[in-house]
């Protein structure tokens, strides 16, 4: 069947090309026949006759996919087509110091600030599934990592390890078809365990919402082909403990504000993900009526918006940064005092691949104004 499949498909690289010598450019036309011999060189060459010299490029774009799959190739600019999903392969930073400077800047503040402080680094897709990639995939050792990283911080900071209870899962729809982060669930399976080591008793009554069965994330946009499921965007309404919310965003140049964990409105511009605490800002601010009179910062990236609306009905206040998002004069504006805990809270690739912890530093450890946790 593939091989009649490939036969197809080659027949319509040839007719195609054959065409294209005739009426547009026959001899770039002429150069990719050249190549017709070779299974696995050919359909890249195909694919960029089509992108510079085809007015019907990105019509073929799913064919040279295709041609590619079937030569032997088993990935995509990183990116494997599994079960009808996608699954990014891993890579760190090969600047070494951006990791070291994180985890340098996570012992400091909890050494200086004297709040309890937390750490959860949430390993990628490519470890939790990593049964379904390649045989022959190099993959990164995330679990040691983690698991180091945590060792060198024991007696300072409190590390939470959700690597364990994700594996487990692994059955679970716990990341995206289509994008690279958690999906609903994944983030519920993350806060079971996060609230635990946060000295907190999780909920387990929720009611479900499923809003959209046609999402397609960042994943998606970069692999540009067909074979892949769409995702489902699930809301988790807490039972056990309903509240009132407040969700505050500030942007550089915008200030919003939604009376919901999830506001329809938000996603009225198109991007249906934002229905989730009205999407991703550099600071935001859950206020949560009814809650217990405690509050949390929690400093993040955008993967932290799965498992942050779990966490809500447990705070009156929770307050979160996205440090990569501030400049250093934004982020030395604010103040980490006024909290009663802190929760360092990212994907591995942000831990790996950014400085986004190390500009903790510039917050100030000064108390803020009463009534002001965040100035």
């Amino acid at each position: 069947m593939e091989r009649h499949f490939s036969t197809v498909l080659y027949g319509l690289a040839i007719l195609v090309l054959s065409a294209a010598a005739l009426l547009l450019h026959p001899s770039s036309a002429r150069e990719a026949l050249a190549m017709i011999t070779d299974p696995l060189v050919f359909p890249t060459v195909m694919e960029d006759f089509y992108q510079h010299g085809l007015p019907f490029a990105d019509t073929l774009r799913d064919v040279c996919l295709q041609l590619r799959m079937l030569g032997g190739a088993e990935e995509f600019d990183g990116i494997v087509l599994a079960n009808d999903g996608l699954i990014e392969n891993f890579i760190p930073s090969e600047d070494t110091a951006l990791r070291k400077k994180n985890t340098a800047a996570v012992r400091q503040f909890a050494e200086e600030s004297g709040i309890p402080t937390y750490l959860m680094i949430v390993p990628t897709a490519c470890a939790i599934y990593q049964e379904q990639l390649p045989a022959n995939m190099n993959l990164y050792n995330q679990k040691r990592f983690i698991e180091e990283t945590y060792r060198s911080l024991s007696g300072q900071v409190t590390a939470i390890d959700v690597y364990p209870t994700l594996y487990t899962a692994r059955e679970d729809y716990l990341y995206y078809r289509s994008d690279s982060r958690l999906t609903s669930l994944g983030g519920y399976t993350v806060y079971q365990t996060l609230a635990r080591r946060l000295g907190l008793t999780p909920s387990q009554e929720f009611s479900l919402d499923r809003v959209s069965h046609d999402f397609y994330g960042d994943l998606y946009d970069r692999w540009g082909y067909g074979g892949v499921k769409p995702d489902i965007i699930t809301l988790y309404h807490n039972l056990s403990a309903q509240r009132s919310y407040r969700v505050y965003h500030w942007d550089r140049y915008e200030e919003r504000t939604y009376y919901g964990l999830y506001p329809s409105e938000a996603a009225v511009s198109g991007k249906q993900e934002d229905i989730i605490l009205g999407g991703h800002s550099p600071r935001m601010e859950i206020t949560a009526l009814g809650a217990p009179d405690q509050s949390l910062l929690v400093l993040g990236d955008r993967g932290t918006l799965s498992y942050l609306p779990f966490l809500a009905s447990h705070y009156r206040t929770i307050t979160y940064l996205d440090l990569t998002l501030l400049t250093q004069w934004e982020i030395e504006d604010l103040s980490a005092q006024g909290y009663d805990q802190v929760l360092f809270a990212c994907d591995l690739s942000t831990y790996l691949n950014t400085d986004s912890f190390a500009r903790v530093s510039g917050l100030s450890l000064a108390a803020p104004a009463e009534g002001d946790p965040v100035k």
